[in-house]
């Protein structure tokens, strides 16, 4: 008999030094690697993504950032 995989969800946040492009993307691919390393999780065992940002924050989307890091490349990116 198959199993049913189980759905989780998990929150992190993170602050991010300044509003430049390299800083939030360094801060959302960090973020994200931190949340899989701490909650045993693979990549390919996250469904979707849900991101927020402050409104200071307008140099770069951090989905964009996380793609620029070659991460979540088969998840879908909610922000």
């Amino acid at each position: 008999m198959d199993t049913i995989p189980s759905i989780s969800a998990v929150r992190g946040a993170i602050q991010v030094a300044s509003d430049s492009k390299e800083a939030i993307a360094q801060a959302a691919q960090k973020l994200f690697v931190r949340v899989l390393k701490t909650n045993n999780l693979h990549e390919e065992q996250v469904a979707a993504l849900l991101i927020t940002q402050t409104g200071d924050l307008k140099s770069l989307n951090p989905a964009t950032g996380l793609r620029m890091g070659g991460l979540a490349s088969k998840v879908p990116l909610f922000c």
